[in-house]
């Protein structure tokens, strides 16, 4: 007589959050002394803005002394949006939201340097950084942000020392205050998929890391210079 077996049950696959695209209206404001100051319409500073990787739109108002005003936004380099809208002109209206479009090389560290031109001739230059997502992430995280600054004694601190962020968190390296010129961060010995090198660009680190690790070590040197800088990362699953 047969015997009936149970049937084999697989487990189910574990759903993917589906990530809804974030709008980040940047909120510009220029005082009578030509200070710019780069806000989230939501609230949040965006002097330095971090995106996810792709479907995320920008878009650009600015007043001058609380009263819109024309103005341009220019990408010189490389720009989030791929190959098109290198320049946005405004006639003092809101721009159209662009959107987030990287080609698929991006590796996740490109600060992304542009400037805002008002019509009086006054301009500064922000920044955007697109950070790659595994596409599990349900909102924009925030970046884990370590900051360098010179010692008086000829090398570099490092805050905090040891850092801590979670996998496909981004981590952002920049100098405290003024910042001192270019950087390069290299790691003793990165686990499988973590960079050994990385040239800042625009003064700045922006990376995700896909491996956990702990207590990794890590130097910053400052490009044509002797100030050097250590700390440790840990991501954690």
């Amino acid at each position: 007589m047969a015997t009936k077996g149970k049937a084999k049950v697989e487990p189910k696959a574990k759903a993917k959050v589906k990530v809804v695209p974030t709008d980040h209206h940047i909120l510009v404001d220029v005082d009578k002394k030509g200070n710019f100051t780069y806000k989230l319409k939501g609230g949040g500073d965006a002097a330095s803005l971090l995106t996810r990787r792709k479907d995320d739109t920008i878009s650009w108002s600015v007043r001058m002394k609380g009263k819109r005003v024309p103005f341009q936004v220019e990408f010189t380099g490389a720009g989030p949006f791929g190959f098109v809208n290198r320049a946005v002109r405004s006639a003092g209206k809101d721009t159209p939201k662009l959107t987030v479009n990287v080609p698929d090389s991006y590796a996740g560290n490109f600060v992304m340097e542009y400037r805002v031109t008002i019509s009086n001739g006054w301009s500064d230059d922000p920044d955007v950084v697109p950070i790659l997502s595994d596409g599990n992430v349900g909102g924009l995280v925030a970046p884990t942000v370590i900051t360098i600054a010179e010692d008086g004694k000829g090398g570099l601190t490092v805050t905090p020392p040891a850092a801590t962020a979670a996998i496909n968190g981004p981590v952002l390296w920049k100098w405290s205050g003024t910042p001192k010129g270019d950087f390069t961060l290299t790691f003793d010995d990165p686990p499988p998929g973590w960079p050994v090198s990385t040239a800042s660009t625009s003064q700045q680190i922006a990376l995700t890391f896909p491996i956990a690790a702990k207590d990794e070590p890590y130097a910053i040197k400052v490009n044509n210079s002797t100030l050097l800088g250590t700390g440790k990362l840990t991501i954690t699953a």
